[in-house]
């Protein structure tokens, strides 16, 4: 595989590196519960030669998900069961041993790099570590998202705006939030670097949406609160969604895993956001023995403006809509290859299975072939 192809500058980790937990309620593998099991967790996922091959050659990011702790985390938990508290802080200091320790951290974020004024001065300080952090690889921006420990239901019953994906709305402009960060990230790089394709990397999936979610009934209402993408949190995706329009930032591009089900989207915003070019590609898993548990591409929407799956997205007050068609799904174990070409103001994305030839998928023309597929981006 690697001799085919030019070398890649990096590889993303988004999630779900090793399974702690139980695999998931209908496949009832072991539990890890002490630190010691947390390690021998690592040791098997990362201990195999093809993977330490990868990590040896290719600069690697990683982020957590939810199997890292415990299947579906909220951060709720800690405060409701001692237990959870003790399983946390276990599955913490494992993760920061293998995962964090050799990522960026805040001292490497832009901020400090740029002139900042009014209440963005703050986003210069940052008082404890935190998961979440940005870079650059060859001058194209990542925003990587910790969508895990500062993941809160609230909880209202049968609720959804009291959810928030990427911590609690900060209280103060002087003490800014992962959200405030984010927002901030995408508007600061339109400015500074114009049309440059923008990566938020999320381990839960942004778009598509589960068919079981669609609507706004109790039923909808109810698959929603209980969804670990972000169709969970209305309040954190508007927040992201609305400050696109509004500061009119072009080739964002979120990166996903988790759902067992690799696939590409392409968001679609309505009125003053109709010229934005923005996509979302979920690439999951590298391995996952067990297809009849989850992942089905029938259970995701592929259109939502289809007449089966409404499912648009109301932004600024109900005067715009986020609509997302969605395509190339495969439950096959998989990595996705992602190229830009700035000539073409392209983003080439091909799906490889386990073996390392592309794998068959359906494109956005409905054709069904191995090819890559060719993403139209703004020219920048």
């Amino acid at each position: 595989m690697l001799a085919d192809h030019g070398d890649a500058q990096l590889v993303l980790m988004v999630g779900d590196q090793i399974y702690a937990d139980l695999f998931n309620r209908l496949v009832p593998v072991g539990l890890a519960d002490t630190f010691e099991e947390f390690e021998e967790r690592y040791h098997s996922a990362f201990g195999s030669p093809n993977i330490r091959q990868l990590l040896a050659h290719l600069p690697t990011y990683m982020i957590l998900d939810d199997h890292e702790i415990e299947d579906n985390w909220t951060q709720d938990r800690i405060r409701k069961d001692r237990d959870k508290r003790l399983l946390f802080n276990l599955a913490m200091g494992a993760y920061m041993s293998y995962q964090w320790s050799h990522g960026p951290r805040f001292a490497d974020s832009y901020v400090h790099g740029r002139a900042m004024t009014g209440d963005d001065k703050y986003l210069q300080q940052l008082q404890t570590n935190q998961l979440f952090y940005d870079f650059s690889c060859g001058d194209y921006p990542f925003f990587v998202l910790d969508t895990r420990t500062q993941r809160f239901l609230d909880d209202v019953p049968d609720a959804l705006e009291d959810n928030h994906l990427l911590g609690r709305p900060s209280l103060h402009p002087s003490e800014p939030g992962q959200l405030d960060r984010l927002c901030a990230w995408l508007r600061h790089m339109q400015e500074d670097r114009g049309n440059i394709p923008k990566f938020v990397v999320t381990s839960s999936v942004f778009v598509p949406n589960g068919v079981d979610t669609v609507g706004t009934d109790s039923d909808a209402v109810r698959h929603k609160n209980d969804s670990d993408s972000w169709s969970a949190f209305p309040s954190t995706r508007r927040a992201v969604l609305e400050t696109m329009i509004e500061h009119q930032v072009q080739n964002v591009v979120f990166l996903s895993g988790d759902i067992h089900c690799s696939n590409i989207s392409r968001l679609a915003f309505s009125a003053a956001g109709q010229a934005l070019k923005s996509y979302a590609v979920t690439s999951s898993a590298f391995y996952w023995p067990f297809p009849f548990a989850d992942g089905d591409p029938a259970g995701y929407v592929h259109d939502s403006t289809a007449p089966q799956t409404p499912d648009s997205f109301a932004l600024l007050d109900g005067t715009h809509t986020m609509d997302y068609h969605t395509w190339a799904f495969t439950q096959a174990d998989n990595f996705a290859r992602l190229d830009l070409h700035p000539d073409s103001a392209e983003l080439v994305v091909q799906f490889y299975g386990a073996d390392g030839a592309p794998l068959l998928t359906r494109k956005q023309d409905d054709s069904v072939n191995n090819q890559e597929e060719r993403l139209r981006l703004e020219p920048w």
